[in-house]
């Protein structure tokens, strides 16, 4: 499933070393896996629960960090600031202006919540001129000290995004690659898990 799913960032653009390095894997150990013909985690794991793995309690705190949209700013860059449009903040159906600032500007982005089934799957649409977007984000449990936090996106673009879309086609998915990359440091910098095995969140 590991090889897999970094086949499937390549494929939307990301370079394999970057993705790696977001994984905690050698990419020659990932070139070694596939030219012996494994297909999933060639890692054998620990044979014992580590004294130090991520209790319960403290995936949990994992996903409160990540609920609270108070911490997006910690992780988000170019987050201004956000505001609640409609509904109950948090939950389904709810409705949150985001403005983020671009180079002369500020542009603001409607998020609406579709499913939050915490701490296994929140799924969200995200819209803003020219651009819709639906980000499907899954939390899986690789074992005792570790969540797997995978996104699958789709995009829609209009008019003048159109073009942006045919000269950067890859904007898209760095950007959501880095914004994950920076939720892992600061999920693994925050108070109560400082001190924790690192690499919690892959």
């Amino acid at each position: 499933m590991i090889l897999g799913l970094l086949d499937e960032a390549v494929t939307v653009g990301a370079r394999l070393a970057p993705a790696c390095e977001v994984i905690g894997l050698d990419p020659r150990t990932v070139q070694r896996w596939k030219g012996q013909g494994v297909g999933a985690d060639g890692r054998a794991g620990p044979a014992t629960r580590p004294r130090n793995a991520l209790s319960a309690k403290e995936r949990a705190r994992v996903v409160e960090l990540m609920d609270n949209p108070d911490n997006m700013v910690k992780w988000q860059e170019n987050l201004v600031s956000y505001k609640q449009k409609s509904g109950t903040p948090g939950e389904v159906g709810a409705r949150t202006v985001f403005v983020y600032g671009m180079p002369g500007r500020e542009q603001e982005m409607i998020e609406t919540i579709v499913s939050k089934n915490f701490p296994d799957e929140f799924t969200a649409t995200y819209e803003a001129p020219g651009v819709w977007n639906l980000n499907r984000n899954f939390f899986e449990e690789l074992g005792p000290n570790k969540t797997r936090w995978r996104l699958e996106a789709e995009f829609r673009f209009r008019g003048s995004m159109r073009i942006f879309l045919l000269l950067n086609k890859k904007a898209f998915p760095r950007e959501s690659l880095r914004n994950m990359n920076n939720f892992k440091k600061f999920a693994e910098s925050s108070d109560r898990l400082i001190g924790r095995k690192k690499d919690l969140i892959e």
